[in-house]
């Protein structure tokens, strides 16, 4: 949960800082910033029955700094992000939403009339 709030101020941060022409900068700290956010949502999860949400956070957290932070070197005057790098980054995102997904079908079957 602190990197996922970590990770959100920072994306705010970068949002407000960023030239209002950088859509690859903004876009990236968008991605960021919805992820950081999702990390907050699997405890929600957690608490009503989705045991398997404990492992999205991870995904969020490393995809996310896979996929934004060589945009962000990339702005600050490094190289250009490695697309391997940038595709790593979009399995582990896509990978944190299937957990999530999966474990909210655990939490549909325990609140489930009978």
């Amino acid at each position: 949960m602190r990197l996922g709030a970590l990770g959100a101020v920072c994306a705010a941060l970068i949002l407000l800082c960023a030239p209002v022409g950088a859509a690859q900068l903004r876009q990236a700290a968008q991605i960021q910033f919805m992820h950081a956010m999702s990390t907050f949502a699997c405890a929600t999860f957690m608490n009503v029955g989705g045991r398997s949400a404990k492992h999205a956070p991870a995904c969020f957290v490393a995809g996310s700094l896979l996929y934004s932070l060589p945009i962000y070197v990339a702005y600050a005057g490094g190289p250009a992000p490695s697309s391997i790098c940038t595709l790593a980054g979009e399995v582990l995102l896509i990978g944190g939403w299937v957990v999530l997904i999966w474990s909210a079908s655990s939490i549909d079957r325990i609140s489930a009339p009978k």
